[in-house]
């Protein structure tokens, strides 16, 4: 920022009080590292693209039933899209029946057309690793795809055809954490 005839750089944050964005000093902000290696270069489809995030399992059911794909065991379905959604939880707050509206890979496939209409070039998937949870940022095996989701077939194919209208895949990869019923937990 250019202030006074002189270039100064400003940081924002977040205000540890209110939580409000405000401008800080240097000295006052809390620091977090992030490591940027100077000869990386961002690739163009990236740094350029227009990026849609979906929420796989809020965001379409491809078939043509509208039947859920391999529902969890106690899950807790939605009659319509419409359903506002709520967690059953236990007295200590913890889920005890997750809720599902039964959105799916091929649904995203069903959508690639609209999505290109919108202009965009990147899908950000959530994860789509199985799990207990609707989010599934709480895996259970990394090397399988959920199967309310599809499988490594349809997978492949949404990537086939996301390609084919210049869209790129990226996974949200939740490495550092996993699921308190997973294989890696236990």
């Amino acid at each position: 920022v250019e202030m006074d005839g002189q270039i100064k750089t400003l940081f924002y944050g977040k205000n540890r009080d209110n939580g409000y964005s405000c401008e800080y000093n240097y000295s006052d902000i809390n620091k977090y590292q992030i490591t940027v290696y100077k000869d990386f270069k961002v690739p163009t489809w990236y740094k350029e693209g227009i990026l849609y995030h979906i929420f796989v399992d809020r965001f379409n059911n491809g078939n043509r039933s509208g039947k859920v794909d391999n529902p969890k065991k106690n899950s807790f379905i939605y009659g319509n899209w419409e359903d506002t959604p709520t967690y059953i939880k236990d007295s200590q707050g913890d889920v005890i029946r997750w809720d599902f509206h039964g959105g799916n890979l091929r649904g995203i496939i069903n959508k690639l057309g609209y999505l290109k209409k919108l202009g965009v070039s990147i899908l950000y998937l959530s994860p789509i690793f199985e799990a207990s949870s609707n989010h599934k940022y709480d895996t259970g095996d990394y090397k399988k795809i959920d199967p309310m989701f599809g499988d490594e077939d349809t997978f492949k194919e949404l990537i086939d055809k996301a390609k084919e209208k210049g869209i790129s895949i990226v996974l949200d990869g939740v490495f550092s954490h996993t699921g308190a019923d997973s294989k890696y937990f236990n």
